[in-house]
């Protein structure tokens, strides 16, 4: 009878989170992740500068009459030729400054800075 007691003690002892000791049920949530969309329009990104933090993901809307790329000029994403109403999006994770043009209107540019 003690024995099948403590045993039932230990087993509801593990049902309710002690103080100080974080359980499952009270972790803290990821944030969800945040989506920002950027124009591409009459020969022009819109906005042309944008701060986000990391983990943003951008979304590169063809939103115009002409094709466009959405290309970042270290190398590190192309999207290709998008045609007018296509999209393509990329998520931003690490901090640095990054710089986007198209390919076939190269005056097109975009500075986006990712930090906190």
């Amino acid at each position: 009878m003690r024995l099948a007691v403590l045993g039932l003690a230990l087993v509801l002892a593990g049902c309710f989170p002690r103080e100080g000791v974080p359980s499952a049920d009270l972790e803290p949530h990821a944030a969800p992740s945040r989506e920002v969309v950027v124009s591409m329009k009459d020969f022009t990104f819109r906005p042309d500068t944008l701060r986000i933090p990391p983990g943003t993901a951008v979304v590169f809307a063809n939103q115009g009459r002409y094709p466009h790329t959405a290309t970042e000029s270290g190398g590190l994403f192309d999207s290709g030729v998008l045609a007018p109403g296509e999209r393509f999006r990329y998520t931003f994770t690490l901090p640095r400054e990054y710089s986007v043009y198209c390919k076939l209107h190269p005056y097109m540019v975009l500075h986006i800075m990712v930090g906190p």
